[in-house]
């Protein structure tokens, strides 16, 4: 009897075994593929780590790094496994901190730049509105299937809306352009990109 049960167990071992190998650790399953070229004119296929959740955690660290600013942007670098994020700070400074995929700011000392004439409308118009969460805004309008590749306020005629640009999660390549109110975080448009 004991032969007879070694044998049978063989097979659900084996099975389970199978079963268990694919049950590891997908942390790519959100990756985002896109083909990079460098300053010499090679190009590379690059896997990104980019997703929601890390952006939203790009935003939280950045804001802890410089907890008085305001989010007015963020920037996916798949070449280098970063976001930049833009944030306003108390003096009207604008200051880009880098920010990895795991939420780690990457760079001690962030750049921090005097705003331009277009900046400066839009900080004036800030003064009047409360900003959404920015990470929440992101979610709100991320298409299916969709990662954020870049959001930034924009001026239209005195309103203040988020323009926010979305790549295809599988391939990489740009997919949709949303425009949304930077108080409510609502879509006001949308284009498909062609």
């Amino acid at each position: 009897m004991n032969k007879m049960t070694k044998i049978a167990a063989l097979p659900v071992a084996a099975l389970l075994a199978l079963g268990l190998a694919g049950c590891g650790d997908d942390n790519n399953k959100d990756a985002t593929t896109s083909t990079v070229t460098a300053s010499d004119g090679t190009t590379k296929t690059v896997v990104s780590k980019a997703t929601l959740e890390s952006a939203k955690n790009a935003i939280t660290a950045a804001q802890k790094a410089h907890p008085n600013g305001k989010v007015i942007g963020l920037e996916r670098s798949d070449k280098d496994q970063r976001w930049e994020v833009t944030i306003l700070n108390p003096a009207n400074q604008l200051v880009e901190v880098d920010v990895d995929y795991t939420g780690k700011v990457t760079n001690a000392k962030a750049e921090v730049e005097a705003p331009d004439s277009d900046e400066q409308q839009i900080i004036r118009l800030l003064a009047d509105i409360e900003l959404p969460d920015l990470g929440d805004v992101i979610a709100d309008n991320t298409p299916k299937g969709g990662v954020i590749d870049s959001v930034e306020l924009e001026n239209r005629d005195g309103t203040l809306v988020w323009e926010l640009e979305y790549d295809n999660k599988a391939t990489g390549k740009d997919m949709l352009t949303v425009w949304a109110d930077a108080a409510s975080g609502a879509e006001l448009a949308s284009e498909a990109a062609k």
